[in-house]
């Protein structure tokens, strides 16, 4: 907190309240009939096999040779009593024939039927098999199609039946599961919330008529940003301070059309910054309970200025120790590193650079235990991110803390992972590092291995001190 406060005071920025069927027949297409139809097909209505389709051939060429219907033989098989259909069967067709009165020549072709299904008479076996091809692929009469047509009608009802009678089942079972959730939600009390209900609240997100109406209501309360570019059209497009290191433009180097040059443009531009800054500071003062500041009393007042006051001190002087206060409120400084920060933040502004703060330190730094967005450093990021970008600065936050391990490792190799361009270094690891040789490799890999020497920020005080009186550290 200490710091975004030091920050803001500095470049007066500001921010507005900081707030992604397969037709398979190896399946389930089983190509017998149900029980059901078992049956009617060894009375004659089905495909049955075997001598029962021997007798049903000869009741239908029976039938149409005397143009007579088959239901006295179909009738006199369905009300058979006796256990064995197949023998009931050959005594049915025996009777219909005779009955019927058929003509030799219908028998004798009757006989050679059978005698072709049969090996009896000593033909070749080939022959058999052709001759049982022809009787397999031999076209249904009209009187099988009807059979079959009832037979398959009656599947039918009877699979739409299993169907309902299933679909009834399962919504019983959906009714007495809803029934037992009710019993426990009561059980539970009547003002506890379905785990359904509290997901939707999670995950609702505003509309964009409620992000609008929101953001004007932070306007109303804090301001918004009223400085624009007169002329935008004539600024230079290409990034000609990309070819000085460090961008360290000189003033001569500047095009006539920058808006480095221009008094008018960098005189409002700094007076919208300053408004900025104070309304960014008021904001975050009034997120701690402190404001706005024409509503707090005179003692509340005294208790802000308490609460985050950054102290000064001279480390030079022998005498100065880390005091209590220095601990319960923004911290301290020294006045020459407040003026590099200031000159660093200037800088930033003047080339259009980045500035970037980097954190070292344990799990606890990292913001283990919450989402990685909701850590301190990316905290700090939500709020400062768009009032840098109000003045040209790219603000650049990493946070490097790691669970169980501080910030030794990360030193031996701190130019490739925390960067050679760090304006401000933040340590804190004090539950994994009590050893101040381990702080010290942190802070002086970072002093000598990169393009910036950063600002050191955390740590032991003797050490910080050491480093500012003896390595000419901020």
């Amino acid at each position: 907190m200490g710091f975004l406060v030091l920050v803001l005071g500095m470049i007066g920025l500001s921010h507005t309240d900081s707030e992604a069927v397969s037709l398979n027949n190896n399946t389930s297409m089983d190509p017998s009939p149900p029980d059901y139809l078992k049956e009617n097909v060894d009375n004659g209505v089905g495909d049955g096999d075997g001598e029962s389709d021997q007798s049903e051939k000869k009741d239908i060429e029976k039938d149409n040779e005397s143009d007579k219907p088959t239901d006295t033989a179909t009738n006199n098989d369905k009300t058979g009593k006796e256990d064995d259909n197949d023998n009931d069967n050959d005594n049915d067709n025996e009777k219909a024939v005779s009955d019927d009165g058929d003509t030799p020549a219908s028998n004798d072709k009757e006989e050679e039927t059978s005698g072709s299904d049969n090996d009896d008479d000593g033909e070749e076996e080939e022959d058999s098999d052709e001759n049982k091809e022809e009787e397999h692929v031999a076209s249904p009469t009209e009187a099988e199609d009807e059979a079959k047509q009832e037979a398959l009608e009656q599947w039918a009802d009877n699979d739409d039946d299993a169907d309902d009678a299933e679909e009834v089942d399962s919504e019983s079972k959906e009714t007495s599961n809803d029934n037992e959730e009710e019993n426990n939600n009561d059980d539970d009390g009547d003002s506890q919330e379905s785990d359904e209900n509290k997901e939707e609240e999670h995950v609702a997100w505003p509309t964009e008529a409620e992000e609008e109406a929101k953001k004007e209501a932070l306007i109303e309360q804090w301001g918004n940003w009223h400085f624009w570019d007169g002329d935008p059209d004539s600024r230079p497009t290409e990034d000609y301070m990309a070819k000085f290191p460090n961008r360290d433009c000189t003033f001569n180097e500047f095009p006539e059309t920058a808006w480095q040059g221009d008094a008018v443009y960098v005189n409002h531009m700094l007076d919208s910054a300053g408004e900025l800054v104070a309304r960014a500071k008021e904001a975050i003062y009034t997120e701690y309970g402190y404001g706005p500041k024409d509503e707090l009393t005179r003692d509340q007042l005294k208790e802000r200025m308490t609460m985050f006051r950054l102290h000064t001190i001279d480390l030079e002087d022998d005498t100065v120790v880390e005091s209590k206060d220095h601990l319960e409120s923004a911290g301290w400084t020294t006045r020459k590193s407040l003026a590099g920060l200031s000159r660093r933040l200037l800088h930033a502004m003047m080339v259009n650079d980045t500035f970037t703060i980097v954190l070292g330190g344990h799990s606890a730094a990292a913001g283990h235990g919450n989402h990685f967005l909701q850590s301190y450093m990316m905290q700090m990021y939500k709020v400062l991110n768009p009032i840098f970008e109000r003045v040209g600065v790219k603000l650049v936050v990493r946070n490097l803390a790691q669970g169980g391990l501080g910030t030794l490792q990360h030193s031996l190799g701190s130019r490739d992972i925390y960067g050679d361009n760090v304006d401000v270094l933040v340590w804190d690891s004090s539950m994994t590092e009590t050893d101040q040789s381990m702080i010290d490799l942190f802070y002086r890999q970072a002093l000598i291995g990169g393009k910036r020497a950063p600002l050191l920020w955390g740590g032991p005080f003797d050490l910080l001190k050491d480093l500012y009186l003896h390595a000419d550290g901020e």
